[in-house]
């Protein structure tokens, strides 16, 4: 069964835009997808602490909106790479990333 972000959250996300940026993430049978709206982007990638912080990268989808799935048995920090500059979306979810910005956490109970 898909597990989906409250309307309302997403739609918080949606309206702040975050130069033209939003994302939201779809959950199924332990695996999370996380979307990222850039249409201007040439390259988008997703750095997590599941992946030992190696980037993955995305796969460019239909009106800008790029997507990456990963692995959600447990709780990890992400932020992407777009066009090589660090960017960390909006997200219900974050803690300082020790160098002044922050860090996405995706939580599988939330």
């Amino acid at each position: 069964m898909k597990k989906l972000l409250p309307a309302g959250v997403l739609l918080i996300l949606i309206l702040s835009g975050c130069a033209g940026k939003s994302h939201y993430t779809l959950l199924e049978e332990g695996a999370a997808t996380l979307y990222l709206k850039a249409p201007k982007a040439q390259k988008v990638e997703l750095v997590s602490s599941s992946s030992n912080y190696q980037p993955i990268r995305a796969k460019k989808g239909k009106k800008g909106v790029w997507s990456v799935e990963v692995p959600a048995h447990r709780t990890f920090e992400y932020f992407y790479l777009v066009d090589g500059e660090a960017f960390t979306p909006p997200c219900l979810l974050s803690r300082p990333d020790g160098f002044g910005g922050k860090t996405c956490i995706f939580d599988p109970a939330q």
